[in-house]
């Protein structure tokens, strides 16, 4: 068997272990990707929420609970960002 039928050959094997692993790197890319797009969100959210507090249609003490319940959401996602 000449040598390039041999690369040949020994490369198809390859190939669907290359694939799933690109497969693998998408779906950690699109997790990673929607953990980004979550966390704007939240900021966006956040902001608003404030903004009815100073604008006082939002009681102080709820702002805080909001904030906190947010600020604890963006951490979650900030680990899961970092997260190898």
């Amino acid at each position: 068997m000449p040598v390039e039928a041999k690369l040949a050959a020994s490369d198809e094997g390859r190939k669907p272990i290359k694939s799933s692993r690109r497969v693998a790197q998408d779906g950690l890319n699109e997790e990673k990707q929607a953990a980004e797009v979550r966390s704007l969100i939240l900021v966006a959210e956040k902001s608003s929420y404030q903004d009815a507090e100073r604008q006082g249609l939002l009681d102080e003490d709820d702002w805080r609970n909001i904030a906190a319940r947010i600020n604890a959401e963006l951490l979650a996602l900030k680990l899961k960002l970092m997260a190898p």
